[in-house]
Parts: structure tokens; sequence; C-alpha cells
């Protein structure tokens, strides 16, 4: 009988000291960090005990997701508040040049060449016919060449003894072009341009008596656009005032390439 009794005392002992040890395992687990979980299960079926443990990091993944997912928002969103800002004057959008290839064919008229000899009478002449490409380099600033072909023709006022002809003459210009831009929105921009280069002038002119002689000069050729107006999209339309060889009035069609 004594044995039988020392035998379940010692049972006793047994689960007394699994109790124990299960209890300060839980107690050590609900002190765990935050990113580290301890887990612990305590089961008595069949008088038997089992213990689990193991890292959970799920929680520390999806603190770390969500403040990493609101840092980059934020940081975009400040990004995007730096360009429209950056992109704005005065509260209104800005449309940036940069980087833009532009077309320009259009027609002029008023030349400097319709008044250059004040003896003649420039009465058959036509309209230039301008053509320009530009790059702008930024926002403000576009350089290109262009030219100008322009048909002119009249007769000369009879001074003293100077027999009277008919003429005909053709006016072609070669020059390099620089544009500022003053404004710039999405389909409206306001600019001003110079441009320099050379023509190269023919005339032949034809007397009474059916005698005739050809002349044929390069001169320098300038145009002073100090207000322009360009309106539309990638299609677009210009217009002009200014002096030169593109005419004092000056328009057509605009084509914008990014």
């Amino acid at each position: 009988m004594q044995i039988v009794f020392y035998q379940q005392k010692l049972v006793d002992m047994k689960k007394y000291v699994l109790f124990l040890i299960s209890a300060l395992l839980i107690s050590l687990g609900s002190f765990a960090t935050p990113g580290h979980g301890c887990h612990g299960s305590h089961s008595s079926h069949g008088g038997g005990h089992s213990f689990s443990f193991g890292h959970s990091s799920s929680h520390y993944h999806s603190s770390y997701h969500y403040h990493s997912h609101h840092y980059s928002r934020d940081r975009s969103n400040n990004y995007n508040s730096y360009n429209y800002n950056r992109n704005t004057r005065n509260g209104a959008p800005r449309y940036s040049l940069s980087q833009v290839h532009e077309f320009n064919v259009g027609l002029g008229s008023l030349t400097y060449m319709d008044g250059v000899d004040s003896n003649k009478c420039y009465c058959a002449t036509k309209p230039a016919f301008n053509f320009s490409y530009k790059y702008f380099l930024s926002r403000t600033i576009g350089i290109g060449i262009g030219g100008s072909i322009q048909s002119l023709g009249g007769n000369n006022i009879v001074t003293g003894s100077e027999p009277s002809y008919n003429f005909t003459a053709m006016n072609t210009t070669v020059a390099a072009d620089m544009t500022i831009i003053y404004l710039s929105q999405k389909y409206v921009q306001l600019y001003g341009s110079v441009a320099v280069g050379v023509s190269h002038y023919t005339e032949t002119d034809v007397y009474a008596n059916n005698t005739s002689q050809t002349i044929e000069k390069n001169v320098a050729a300038v145009q002073v656009s100090p207000l322009g107006l360009r309106v539309g999209g990638a299609l677009g339309l210009f217009a002009e005032l200014g002096y030169g060889y593109r005419g004092i009035i000056s328009g057509g069609l605009s084509i914008h390439i990014r």
C-alpha cells in the first residue's frame, strides 16, 4: 500500500511541476515584444501536456507596410505639389514647350522688299511664303532656321531721262531664328522672335524696246517680330506683327511634335 501511495504522490508531484512550468512559460509569453510572439498551449487530454512556440512577424510586416505606404504616398504628394507649384504662375497652369519641335508655314505681306526702291511701283508683288523649323531648348527659348520666298513685280517711275521698264523679281531668304516665350499655356502661347540671315535677290528688267537686263545681289535679311500669338495644341495657328523679310503682318499653320 505504501508503494502505491508513494507512486500516486510522485504522479501528483509531476503534474504539479508541469503545471508550474506551463504557467511560467505563459507568463513569459505575455511579456514578449510586439514583433515576436511566444505561443503556448496546455492540453490535458490523455494526461499529456503540449507546448508550441513560434515567432510571428505578421504584425511587424503589417505595420511596416502601412507606414511605408503612407510615407511613399506623402512623398509622392509632396513631389506632385512641388511640380504643380513650379509649373504654375499666379495660379494658372503653365505649358512647357521644352524639347518641342515646331514647324511653321504661312504667308506675309508688306515685306521690306516691297519698297526697297522708291523709284519703283511694286504693284504686282505677291505675299511672301514663309517657313521655319524651331526646337525649344527650354520652356522659354527656341532656336531654329527658316526662310522666305517672295515674287515681286511692277514698273519704275520715270525720273528725268531714265527709260521706263517693267520688272519681275524673286527674293529668296534663309535665316537663323530665335524665339522667346512670354507666356505659355496649353492652348495659347505669346512670344517674340528675331531672325538674321541673307537674301538672294534676282531682278529682270524689260524695257519698251524689248531689251532687258538682269540684276542679282545678296543682301542682309532681318526679321524682328516683337509680338506673336499661337493658338492650338499639336496643330495650331499663329500670327505675328513685325518688320523684315517675312512681312509686317504674317501668319499661318503651326505644328508641334514632342
